[in-house]
């Protein structure tokens, strides 16, 4: 339950980052979808986060999570991460060196 709450936590962290700090996550997450930071499948996927996480917060928890709920949740996540701060991180550094590079 933790690691699910942990990671509606994170997805909220990410927003916040790049500038989204108004308004509930969902709008958080629409905010990056519609700032073109993440792609369309990439906010249905936070928006899962954000639902498992809210079940746990609230304690509206008909089945227990197990640690196969947890491992779907955090790969979840880490799509989330790499859109936002791997995938660009990446192509800045082979723009760069590209861009140092002699043609």
């Amino acid at each position: 339950m933790a690691a699910i709450l942990m990671a509606r936590t994170v997805i909220e962290a990410t927003a916040k980052a790049k500038g989204y700090t108004r308004g509930t996550l969902a709008s958080k997450i629409e905010d990056l979808r519609d700032g073109n930071l993440i792609r369309p499948a990439i906010a249905d996927e936070a928006h899962e986060v954000r639902f498992a996480g809210n079940d746990m917060a609230h304690g509206d928890i008909d089945v227990q999570p197990n640690s196969n709920d947890a491992e779907e949740i955090l790969a979840l996540m880490s799509e989330v991460l790499s859109e936002v701060f791997q995938g660009p991180a990446r192509m800045a550094r082979v723009r760069a060196k590209r861009q140092g590079s002699t043609e």
